[in-house]
């Protein structure tokens, strides 16, 4: 949601077919990933809902498609089922309350499908007098945290990811992508395999153009490597052109991370940071100007090391999270709170950004896990990876008949798991028969608030079971 008179983003949340409502209320919605319900939102009030799209008398499928609001802020339109000759065009009226659809009026009556409806009330329904919280807010909007010289930010997947100015109004949108065997973890930070987090085009430019401009630059990231071993190797950071080696990376070995610099000539110098944690996220920061690079662990100095960086190699770079950047050397762990700047940053901002960072970490509350021996009953039908563009990822639910629980506590014999079966658009699962027997961990669905936008394959009719996410 963008205040444009006054400046300022906010991120609502992730998911397709997003609409605003056409009076002064500020409410918006956005489709969830199981194409059967919007996720409404009062803006300012920082409460949504979730409210469904498919309560129409005798609709013969539980997904719906293309909701969109009317001139009236009470009516939408909505088509259902999805995708199928019998797609009919519906009006939806909410409640007062903008809690649930309290009335639906089909339109249409044929055998061809219908899609893209808009709609256009003269008169009928009372709307409801709002005032615009934007209105109502102007007064007190306090200036957003200005960070001097920094040049990208990417806290997490759902955040507003934003760079400000000095007026604190937004300056730039820093963007992000995860890729291949890449997902969003419970706190929606990026959980890498063989996938990674890759800046886009205008991210990085921003990124090489100012530190190389100003010959320093300061890296914070917070990372939990998914094992340590001494076998444990792979790529956290890569700054540097395809198909060549990084002019900047940080890497593990083992249980250490490492950071190699290409130098001013021609030489690589590696430098020591320390070790890395599979138990809890640690934050690192890397700060370099006039010769030296310095080493940072949770806002302490660690290591410091005299180099000189090759910063005219970085001019054509990729800036990549999680792999060097033609794909090689994937890193397993989880990757967030990644910050650079175009400048040295003291030790007391050192510090206060791992205050801030721990602080982050503290309102974190693992999600109660469970481990079952459980045998597959019915799996929903797997979307083609080529239809459902642009989504990259998708999920899809079966249904599971519990045998045994072997950690945790399950009142219920069968439950509905949640998995991934695309990834980078490509299949990562071979489909399982019904009388399957498998061992599954997994956690409660709405301990991860970040599938929410997700698309989900889903063909289960019985809402009654719990419903969980299998744990990678």
């Amino acid at each position: 949601m963008a205040n444009i008179a006054e400046g300022g983003y906010s991120a609502l949340g992730k998911g397709c077919w997003p609409g605003i409502a056409p009076d002064d209320s500020d409410r918006c919605f956005y489709f969830t990933g199981t194409h059967n319900a919007i996720v409404l939102s009062d803006t300012f009030a920082k409460t949504t809902r979730t409210i469904s799209m498919t309560t129409m008398p005798g609709l013969s499928s539980s997904t719906a498609f293309h909701p969109r609001w009317s001139n009236h802020p009470r009516i939408l339109t909505v088509t259902a089922p999805e995708g199928k000759p019998d797609t009919e065009l519906y009006a939806g009226i909410f409640d007062v309350n903008f809690t649930k659809i309290e009335k639906w009026v089909r339109i249409t009556h044929n055998q061809q499908a219908e899609c893209f409806g808009d709609a256009w009330f003269a008169t009928g329904i009372q709307p409801v007098k709002t005032e615009s919280s934007f209105a109502r807010k102007r007064e007190t909007t306090k200036l957003k945290t200005v960070s001097p010289g920094l040049v990208f930010r990417w806290e997490n997947e759902k955040a507003t990811n934003a760079i400000f100015d000095p007026d604190g109004g937004n300056n730039r949108f820093c963007r992000a992508v995860l890729e291949g065997d890449a997902v969003p973890n419970a706190w929606s930070g990026a959980e890498l395999r063989n996938g990674a987090l890759v800046a886009d085009e205008e991210s990085t430019a921003a990124v090489v153009q100012a530190c190389s401009g100003q010959q320093a630059f300061s890296l914070a990231f917070s990372a939990q490597a998914a094992r340590t071993g001494n076998d444990a190797k792979g790529t956290l950071v890569a700054i540097g052109r395809q198909g060549k080696v990084p002019s900047l990376s940080v890497d593990q070995v083992g249980p250490a991370l490492f950071v190699t610099v290409q130098t001013d000539d021609g030489r690589v110098k590696h430098l020591g940071m320390g070790a890395v944690s599979d138990r809890e996220p640690t934050q690192w920061l890397l700060v370099y100007a006039d010769g030296l690079l310095e080493c940072y662990r949770n806002g302490l100095m660690e290591r410091s090391s005299s180099v000189r960086p090759e910063f005219m190699s970085w001019s054509t770079s990729s800036l990549r999270f999680g792999s060097r950047s033609d794909g090689t050397e994937p890193w397993q762990g989880a990757l967030d709170g990644i910050e650079i700047f175009q400048r040295p940053l003291a030790p007391r901002e050192v510090a206060d950004l791992y205050t801030h960072e721990a602080g982050n970490w503290a309102q974190r509350a693992a999600p109660p896990r469970l481990v079952v021996e459980a045998e597959l009953e019915e799996r929903s039908a797997l979307p083609d990876p080529a239809k459902i563009a642009p989504y990259t990822r998708a999920l899809v639910e079966s249904v599971w008949k519990v045998r045994k629980v072997l950690n945790g506590t399950l009142k219920e014999k069968r439950l509905v798991v949640l998995h991934w079966c695309i990834l980078g658009s490509q299949p990562v699962e071979t489909p399982a028969k019904p009388g399957t027997l498998k061992r599954l961990t997994v956690e409660p669905l709405e301990a991860h608030a970040q599938l929410q936008g997700e698309l989900r394959a889903t063909d289960v009719l019985d809402a009654e079971l719990p419903v969980f996410y299998e744990v990678r």
